[in-house]
């Protein structure tokens, strides 16, 4: 606005508050920050890393400590009575500059009490460095010896790394003994305006007791302070003569107003300071030293995936420094893992080693920061500098793993346990437990290695009790999936752009095919293709039904379900030419079943004897239930009206493998949001999810990319009210077992990923992450199935199918045998008096486990139920 200057009158700008609620942001900083990284990341139960081959940096003097901040380490050296500051890029691994100890109090030489200038550093949490000398303090002036002056300790503070020291604050405290040695380490919790300082003093008596001195340090003064310890012993909790004359300080990860105490002389311990004087301090944590040895010391804190991580180096038989060990301390350091790692032990002295060896060193210590995924970890030994690093190198598969391909063998006097897993795994268990619970105990084998190639467990006779029927399971333990990797590519031959519309995975284990995946490919080299648990494509370069689908255009085959009562594979076919659904026998794979026992009209409608309309065209089919309570739904674009109905259909179908017979349900009103008609759906016990292809940013609630609906024909969501959600081109989606979790395509496409809270049937998401980085975004994905351990299987028509491992916490996963899978021991008298018993019930179950009260075509386990609660098992065939 214009000023008007008059003579003999101030003339101002007159300011305007434009906002009088204004508040600045308030930045908190935190003692260890959890660095920037992918929501969905987990901490990997190993890790590989390189290392370099070392440099050694013109230090000179004695180092005191090393500390790694961000891409910068400051080391702290004392040189005859002078100390020096010295910057580090780690990056470039170059010494930038020394830094200022201009404002540092001078040497005391009339005072022996006088040991250092500067004898340890820390670091606020926003990132000053602060630092302390070493003097003899006496309670009064009374206890000031000969040849000693009254000392002061005293607290500095650099505001950055150009910048001079300033004096912070000073305190005589003696920690309350009568003359105590005080600065032999230093903490800092908070940041500087507002924070705790921790430094120690030690008894001058032989005891050489510890008492902590917490100084409560505001706008740089000192406003509250308490020393702690009662139990004063060489013996106590805290002495040099446990912990040795090199201690240091660190602020704990897990809480702010706890520390960690280390020496050349002790395992690693957490404790929090005693809130009252006087009084002795609790100790929280010991860390398990089996792994680093006691004489390692120079830790390093860091915040990884939202846990607490420890890096320290470690010494060998020889004493030697030998390279880094991780752990996470998240739940304490007394129950610390030990991270696996490659590439961190320091090789074995050589002639003519590049990277630095094992060696004896006066100092050492550990540093870490992390970039993204990435960790880089540091050694220090004496000048030297190791780095180790995880960027760039390829890293340990975890996925989810499970056990398949369960079989029994029975001999005279043993049954044998066989079983496949899909990868080696460390952590294994086989149940063998009784049919009926409470009948007997279970039996179990754990072992500590179970192999991708086979694995076999002897379950003796004897061991069963008489006459009681078992089954059995494998469970495998699954360490957390730390981060999203593809396990698993492929594309069958196309037309040189598509390869791959529909996959599905047969999830039933008393299928023989459990855990089959079947790809099917309209382009190019139409048909099915068969991919085993363990990846192994069965089939390449050799579909099945290529003929079969020989007519039928790009969405001939196109989405896929299987059958639980046979492991049937149903494949819809979107084509005027070929429509309506056609069923692969996985025993007789080359062999076309059609679904629908009808006649197929020039409208593309099917129909049966009666002319009622059955099926036609379709893009999508998935099952619900087992047995004779077995459903299946399709979206049919030939019902009610051939080549105008677009509905979702619903077929009561039972154990039949076809149909003659019209849909049971017909979801109009549903089916009035599917507009697009390219449509999935994933069904649930008490709904089912319709999604259908939307391009970016088209989700709406008239035209939504997906909706959750109940079997009475209601949309119970509608994804159109999801905000953070821009379409489904492909519509492609899958929900895992336990319905906590869903992925769906995007806009792109890419893969989001939501948890799922159920409130009775309704269901709310929650974005977990959006998986970006697998393809260009220029495809369609059609199908995505999640596997039994929760793996994600995507097909996508332009790159294939492919299997991602999805970030998830330690978990066990079973796989239970087939039901006819019994074993029992009848060694001695077989099945009691049968005929003097009365039969309660019999049911009759076939080879995938489904049951009946009638027989099956085929084979059959026929289990009768005695009123007395026993039961018997025969095989036979009809």
């Amino acid at each position: 606005m214009p000023i008007t200057v008059k003579a003999n009158e101030t003339s101002y700008a007159q300011l305007h508050l434009e906002d009088v609620n204004y508040q600045p942001e308030v930045i908190t900083y935190e003692n260890y920050p959890d660095p920037d990284q992918p929501s969905y990341l987990k901490v990997a139960p190993a890790y590989n890393f390189t290392q370099d081959e070392g440099t050694q940096f013109e230090i000179p003097g004695t180092i005191k400590r090393a500390i790694v901040r961000g891409d910068s380490t400051v080391v702290l050296t004392g040189n005859q009575g002078t100390p020096a500051l010295y910057l580090i890029n780690n990056k470039t691994k170059t010494l930038v500059k020394e830094l200022s100890i201009n404002g540092i109090a001078p040497a005391e030489p009339n005072n022996a009490g006088f040991y250092s200038r500067l004898n340890d550093i820390a670091f606020t949490a926003d990132g000053q460095l602060v630092g302390v000398n070493s003097v003899r303090c006496q309670y009064g002036p009374d206890q000031v010896d000969a040849g000693y002056a009254r000392g002061t300790v005293r607290f500095f503070k650099w505001a950055n790394f150009d910048a001079d020291p300033v004096e912070w604050v000073t305190t005589q405290s003696s920690a309350n003994f009568y003359r105590a040695d005080m600065g032999a380490t230093l903490a800092s919790s908070g940041e500087a305006k507002d924070c705790e300082v921790v430094t120690t003093g030690v008894t001058n008596g032989t005891s050489r007791a510890v008492r902590f001195l917490i100084l409560n340090v505001n706008d740089n003064e000192v406003v509250a302070s308490r020393f702690t310890e009662k139990t004063l012993s060489a013996d106590g909790t805290f002495t040099l003569v446990k912990q040795g004359d090199d201690i240091q300080l660190n602020v704990s990860p897990l809480d702010d107003h706890r520390y960690v105490l280390n020496g050349s002389k002790c395992a690693p311990f957490e404790f929090e300071p005693a809130p009252q004087q006087n009084t002795d301090s609790e100790v929280t944590g010991t860390l398990d030293a089996s792994e680093i040895g006691v004489a390692a010391k120079g830790l390093a804190f860091f915040k990884y995936a939202k846990h607490a991580l420890v890096a320290s180096p470690f010494v060998n038989g020889e004493s030697n420094v030998a390279g880094v060990k991780l752990y996470d301390v998240t739940e304490g350091l007394q129950n610390a893992q030990l991270i696996k790692t490659v590439g961190t032990d320091l090789p074995v002295a050589q002639g003519a080693a590049k990277k630095m060896n094992a060696a004896h060193a006066d100092f050492m210590a550990a540093g870490a920061n992390v970039k993204g995924e990435d960790i880089n970890l540091y050694l220090f030994m004496d000048n030297n500098m190791v780095k180790f690093t995880t960027t760039n190198v390829e890293q340990p598969l975890v996925r989810g793993d499970y056990a398949y391909d369960l079989k029994l063998e029975e001999g005279e006097d043993a049954y044998t346990l066989n079983f496949k897993v899909t990868s080696d795994v460390e952590d294994a268990t086989v149940v063998v437990k009784p049919v009926n619970e409470g009948e007997a105990e279970p039996i179990y084998t754990v072992m500590s290695n179970a192999y991708a190639a086979g694995n076999t467990v002897t379950i003796n006779k004897d061991d069963l009790e008489e006459n009681v029927e078992y089954n059995w399971e494998v469970t495998i333990g699954n360490n957390a999936v730390p981060t999203i990797k593809r396990f698993f590519k492929y594309a069958p031959v196309g037309n040189g752009s598509y390869c791959s519309r529909g996959m599905t995975i047969d999830r039933n284990p008393e299928s023989p095919y459990f855990q089959n995946m079947y790809i099917g490919n309209p382009y190019g080299t139409k048909g099915i293709y068969e991919v085993n648990p363990a990846l192994e494509v069965v089939n390449d370069g050799a579909p099945y039904l290529g003929p079969e689908f020989a007519t039928g255009n790009t969405a001939s085959p196109f989405r896929m379900g299987v059958n639980p009562n046979n492991g049937f594979v149903y494949i819809a076919d979107w084509s005027d030419a070929h429509g309506g659904i056609t069923v692969m026998d996985p025993a007789d794979p080359n062999t076309a079943i059609p679904f629908y026992e009808g006649t197929r009209q020039g409208s593309g409608q099917i129909v049966n004897a009666a002319g009622q309309g059955i099926g036609g065209s379709c893009t999508s089919v998935a099952f619900i239930g087992s047995g004779e309570d077995t459903q299946m739904l399709s979206f049919q674009e030939d019902l009610p009206t051939g080549n105008a109905g677009n509905v979702v259909a619903l077929y009561n179908i039972g154990t039949k493998v076809t149909t003659d017979q019209a849909p049971d349900a017909m979801f109009s009103n549903i089916s009035r949001k599917l507009i697009n008609t390219n449509v999935e759906i994933t069904p649930l016990e008490n709904g089912f999810f319709a999604s259908q292809i939307r391009g970016t940013g088209n989700n709406d609630t008239n035209v939504p990319s997906f909706i959750y609906c109940d079997y009475e024909d209601n949309i119970i969501f509608n994804s159109g009210n999801l905000e953070d959600y821009d379409g489904s081109y492909g519509a492609g989606f899958a929900i895992t077992d336990d319905a906590s979790c869903i992925a769906v395509s995007t806009g792109k496409p890419y893969i989001s990923l939501y948890d799922v809270e159920w409130n009775d049937n309704v269901p709310s998401f929650k974005l977990r992450y959006t998986l970006t980085d697998y393809s260009d975004g220029s495809s369609i994905l059609n199908q995505m199935k999640f596997d039994h351990a929760g793996n994600l299987f995507v097909a996508d028509a332009k790159y294939g199918v492919s299997g991602f491992a999805i970030p998830k916490d330690a978990q066990e996963v079973t796989t239970p045998a087939q039901l006819s899978q019994i074993l029992v021991n009848n060694k001695t008298t077989g099945v009691s008096d049968v005929n003097a018993k009365t039969v309660k019930s019999v049911k009759y179950v076939n080879t995938l486990g489904v049951q009946s009260d009638k027989p099956f075509e085929g084979i059959n386990i026929v289990v009768t139920t005695y009123t007395d609660g026993t039961h018997s098992s025969v095989k036979v065939i009809k």
